[in-house]
């Protein structure tokens, strides 16, 4: 059975690239039930923050993630917790180990773009793009 794991964890290390989404729910609810899975979530939370286009794929990815490790995570160890502390600890492992990781990958485009435009924060930002729009106006 490890090697099978192994196995499945390797390719959907590969695929984490191309289908970051799926990857990433995969990995979130095999990681409530499953050793070995729990890394592939910590890798594919971290990649998928940059990968997923739109801030609304990317908030029902994590969500998905979130509800999906929740419930397995809470439905395989019900008989040895109360489900009052799994929900705490497992929440606090997936904000920890896979959204955290994301948010910062996020705030490392963010800075990107500023230095790109030459600013030093996100005000600056918007209003260089208001005057733009009505530079373009013109």
């Amino acid at each position: 059975m490890q090697l099978g794991t192994a196995i499945a964890v390797a390719a959907l290390s590969l695929l984490r690239r191309r289908l970051p989404v799926s990857v990433l729910v995969v990995a979130a609810a095999m990681s409530g039930s499953v050793t070995g899975f729990s890394v592939l979530m910590i890798v594919a939370g971290w990649s998928a923050g940059r990968r997923i286009a739109g801030a609304g794929r990317a908030l029902a990815a994590f969500t998905a993630s979130y509800v999906l490790f929740i419930g397995v995570g809470t439905a395989s160890a019900w008989p040895d917790f109360s489900p009052l502390t799994l929900g705490l600890v497992n929440t606090l492992y997936f904000l920890a180990t896979t959204v955290v990781p994301g948010l910062a990958t996020v705030k490392t485009y963010v800075s990107r773009i500023l230095a790109k435009l030459e600013c030093d924060n996100r005000v600056q930002a918007a209003l260089l793009a208001r005057d733009a729009e009505e530079f373009l106006r013109e």
